[in-house]
């Protein structure tokens, strides 16, 4: 559990990059967009999931959750570094 919550953090992390590198000075955005961060999110996480995560949100913050919870769930550190190297590194 506790390593799912650093791969859900360090992913905000680098959702914030996006949002920088995307023109957004503060803040944190998905990094899928669309269709694809909506089949991402339903293939990954299941119905009762992604309620339980809306219920706990403010409605402005679900796409980034739910893409943070959905990348904790599948992606291992070592891709989460990798994404991370991706989106912050200059």
């Amino acid at each position: 559990n506790d390593h799912d919550t650093v791969r859900h953090e360090a992913f905000h992390a680098a959702q914030h990059c996006a949002a920088q590198r995307t023109g957004r000075r503060y803040g944190i955005r998905p990094i899928l967009e669309g269709p694809r961060l909506t089949e991402f999110v339903e293939t990954v996480l299941t119905s009762q999931e992604i309620i339980q995560i809306k219920s706990a949100y403010p409605k402005d913050k679900w796409l980034t959750e739910l893409e943070a919870f959905a990348a904790a769930k599948v992606y291992t550190a070592d891709q989460i570094a990798h994404i991370l190297n991706q989106w912050c590194s200059s």
